[in-house]
């Protein structure tokens, strides 16, 4: 019974430390050139990552993001849930040409009843998110490509 117990806690210990990675990994191993800027980013590219997204961090570097990858090009609804600070939103398409922004997602937007969310005026299969004010320090536009460095993606 003992052998048991210590089992079934060991799985779910287990379980917490695989989820919290998925969930707090910064890894900012992925480079994008948005413009004129280069950011690293964390790579979002399971159902996990993308659901976690930013939420529960406390800040996020200047030149930093995250990539979200989608399975297909569509439109998708990103809310604030659980986030500490505003962001941009870069959606991007297979080609990867910028297609849609969103500048200065309030944290606190999550909040409002029903909370706010924002869905990509034009399919993308990529968004990037940023920290508030970098989409405007890049210099880019709507109709500009971006480059991905990670051959992975």
């Amino acid at each position: 019974m003992n052998k048991l117990l210590f089992a079934i806690v060991l799985v779910f210990v287990t379980i917490g430390i695989i989820t919290n990675i998925a969930r707090f990994g910064n890894d900012y191993s992925t480079k994008i050139n948005i413009g004129n800027k280069t950011y690293m980013t964390d790579l979002a590219n399971t159902a996990l990552k993308r659901e976690t997204g930013l939420s529960y961090r406390k800040s996020m570097c200047g030149e930093c993001g995250m990539l979200f990858v989608f399975e297909k090009d569509d439109q998708y609804a990103i809310w604030m849930r659980d986030m500490n600070f505003d962001i941009d939103l870069v959606f991007v398409d297979s080609s990867m040409t910028i297609v849609d922004v969103f500048e200065n997602f309030k944290k606190e937007s999550y909040y409002n009843v029903p909370p706010e969310k924002y869905i990509n005026k034009v399919i993308a299969r990529y968004l990037i998110e940023l920290n508030a004010g970098e989409w405007d320090k890049s210099g880019a536009q709507i109709g500009d490509k971006i480059e991905i460095s990670d051959n992975k993606i």
